[in-house]
């Protein structure tokens, strides 16, 4: 079974103290670098030369969608990944600058059915409640030399502030995408609008429990009540 079956909403998170230079993995490095992966965009990080991602032929589209407040001209494309790797830097680098989410879409539609689906997803669970997103749809039929690519969306969301005319940017944001009951509602609401659920039995959300619960063992202050949430969310 392919993870498109197995694990149609996953969840991962980019924390500073955590990163380094990545053997190519995104996750492992920076807010930037994720922006570059999913964007097939070629470019540098805190960490040096990026993998060339522009040979990738996948890209099917991308966009962003975002409150108003985010229009903020330093903000723009990569600029809003820049500022998030800087801040994270100096406040809480322990703790989750922005999580990645990797969404499988329905293999029988086409790309504009695709992007509204996302679009629409976005405003209706990110943008309304504050956070920025940037999406980028990855589909590629089969060839001579490579297997197909089913379709499927990366979501990069702000866990922190943005805006960097507010006194609290780069401070964390609790109510958004960063707990386990928070990334599995948000995996429920995926499944039911795109009509894709893991399999019975299957654990769709063990690396991002890992993830979470190691940054629980890190932070003093919230390292209790992240804990309970994931046990809570291991008995389900």
């Amino acid at each position: 079974m392919s993870i498109h079956q197995q694990r149609p909403f996953n969840v991962q998170h980019v924390v500073p103290d955590r990163a380094n230079s990545g053997e190519g993995k995104p996750i492992e490095r920076t807010a930037v670098a994720n922006y570059l992966y999913v964007n097939r965009l070629d470019g540098i990080d805190r960490f040096g030369a990026m993998t060339r991602w522009s040979a990738r032929t996948d890209l099917i589209a991308a966009g962003r969608v975002a409150p108003q407040r985010a229009e903020h001209p330093l903000l723009a494309g990569v600029g809003l990944w820049q500022a998030i790797d800087d801040v994270g830097q100096r406040i809480r680098p322990g703790e989750s600058i922005m999580a990645h989410a990797v969404g499988s879409l329905p293999v029988n539609e086409d790309p504009e059915y695709w992007r509204q689906l996302v679009v629409g997803f976005a405003e209706d669970h990110f943008a309304s409640q504050g956070m920025v997103l940037d999406f980028a749809i990855h589909y590629a039929a089969a060839c001579a030399d490579r297997p197909e690519i089913l379709p499927h969306v990366h979501l990069l969301v702000t866990t922190r502030v943005f805006d960097p005319t507010s006194d609290r940017f780069g401070k964390r944001q609790q109510t958004w995408l960063r707990t386990p009951d928070a990334c599995k509602a948000m995996a429920d609401r995926w499944f039911a609008a795109t009509g894709i659920y893991p399999p019975t039995g299957a654990t769709p959300f063990g690396r991002q429990l890992t993830r979470l619960a190691e940054l629980g063992r890190q932070n003093e202050t919230g390292s209790a009540a992240i804990m309970h949430r994931v046990a809570s969310l291991r008995a389900i």
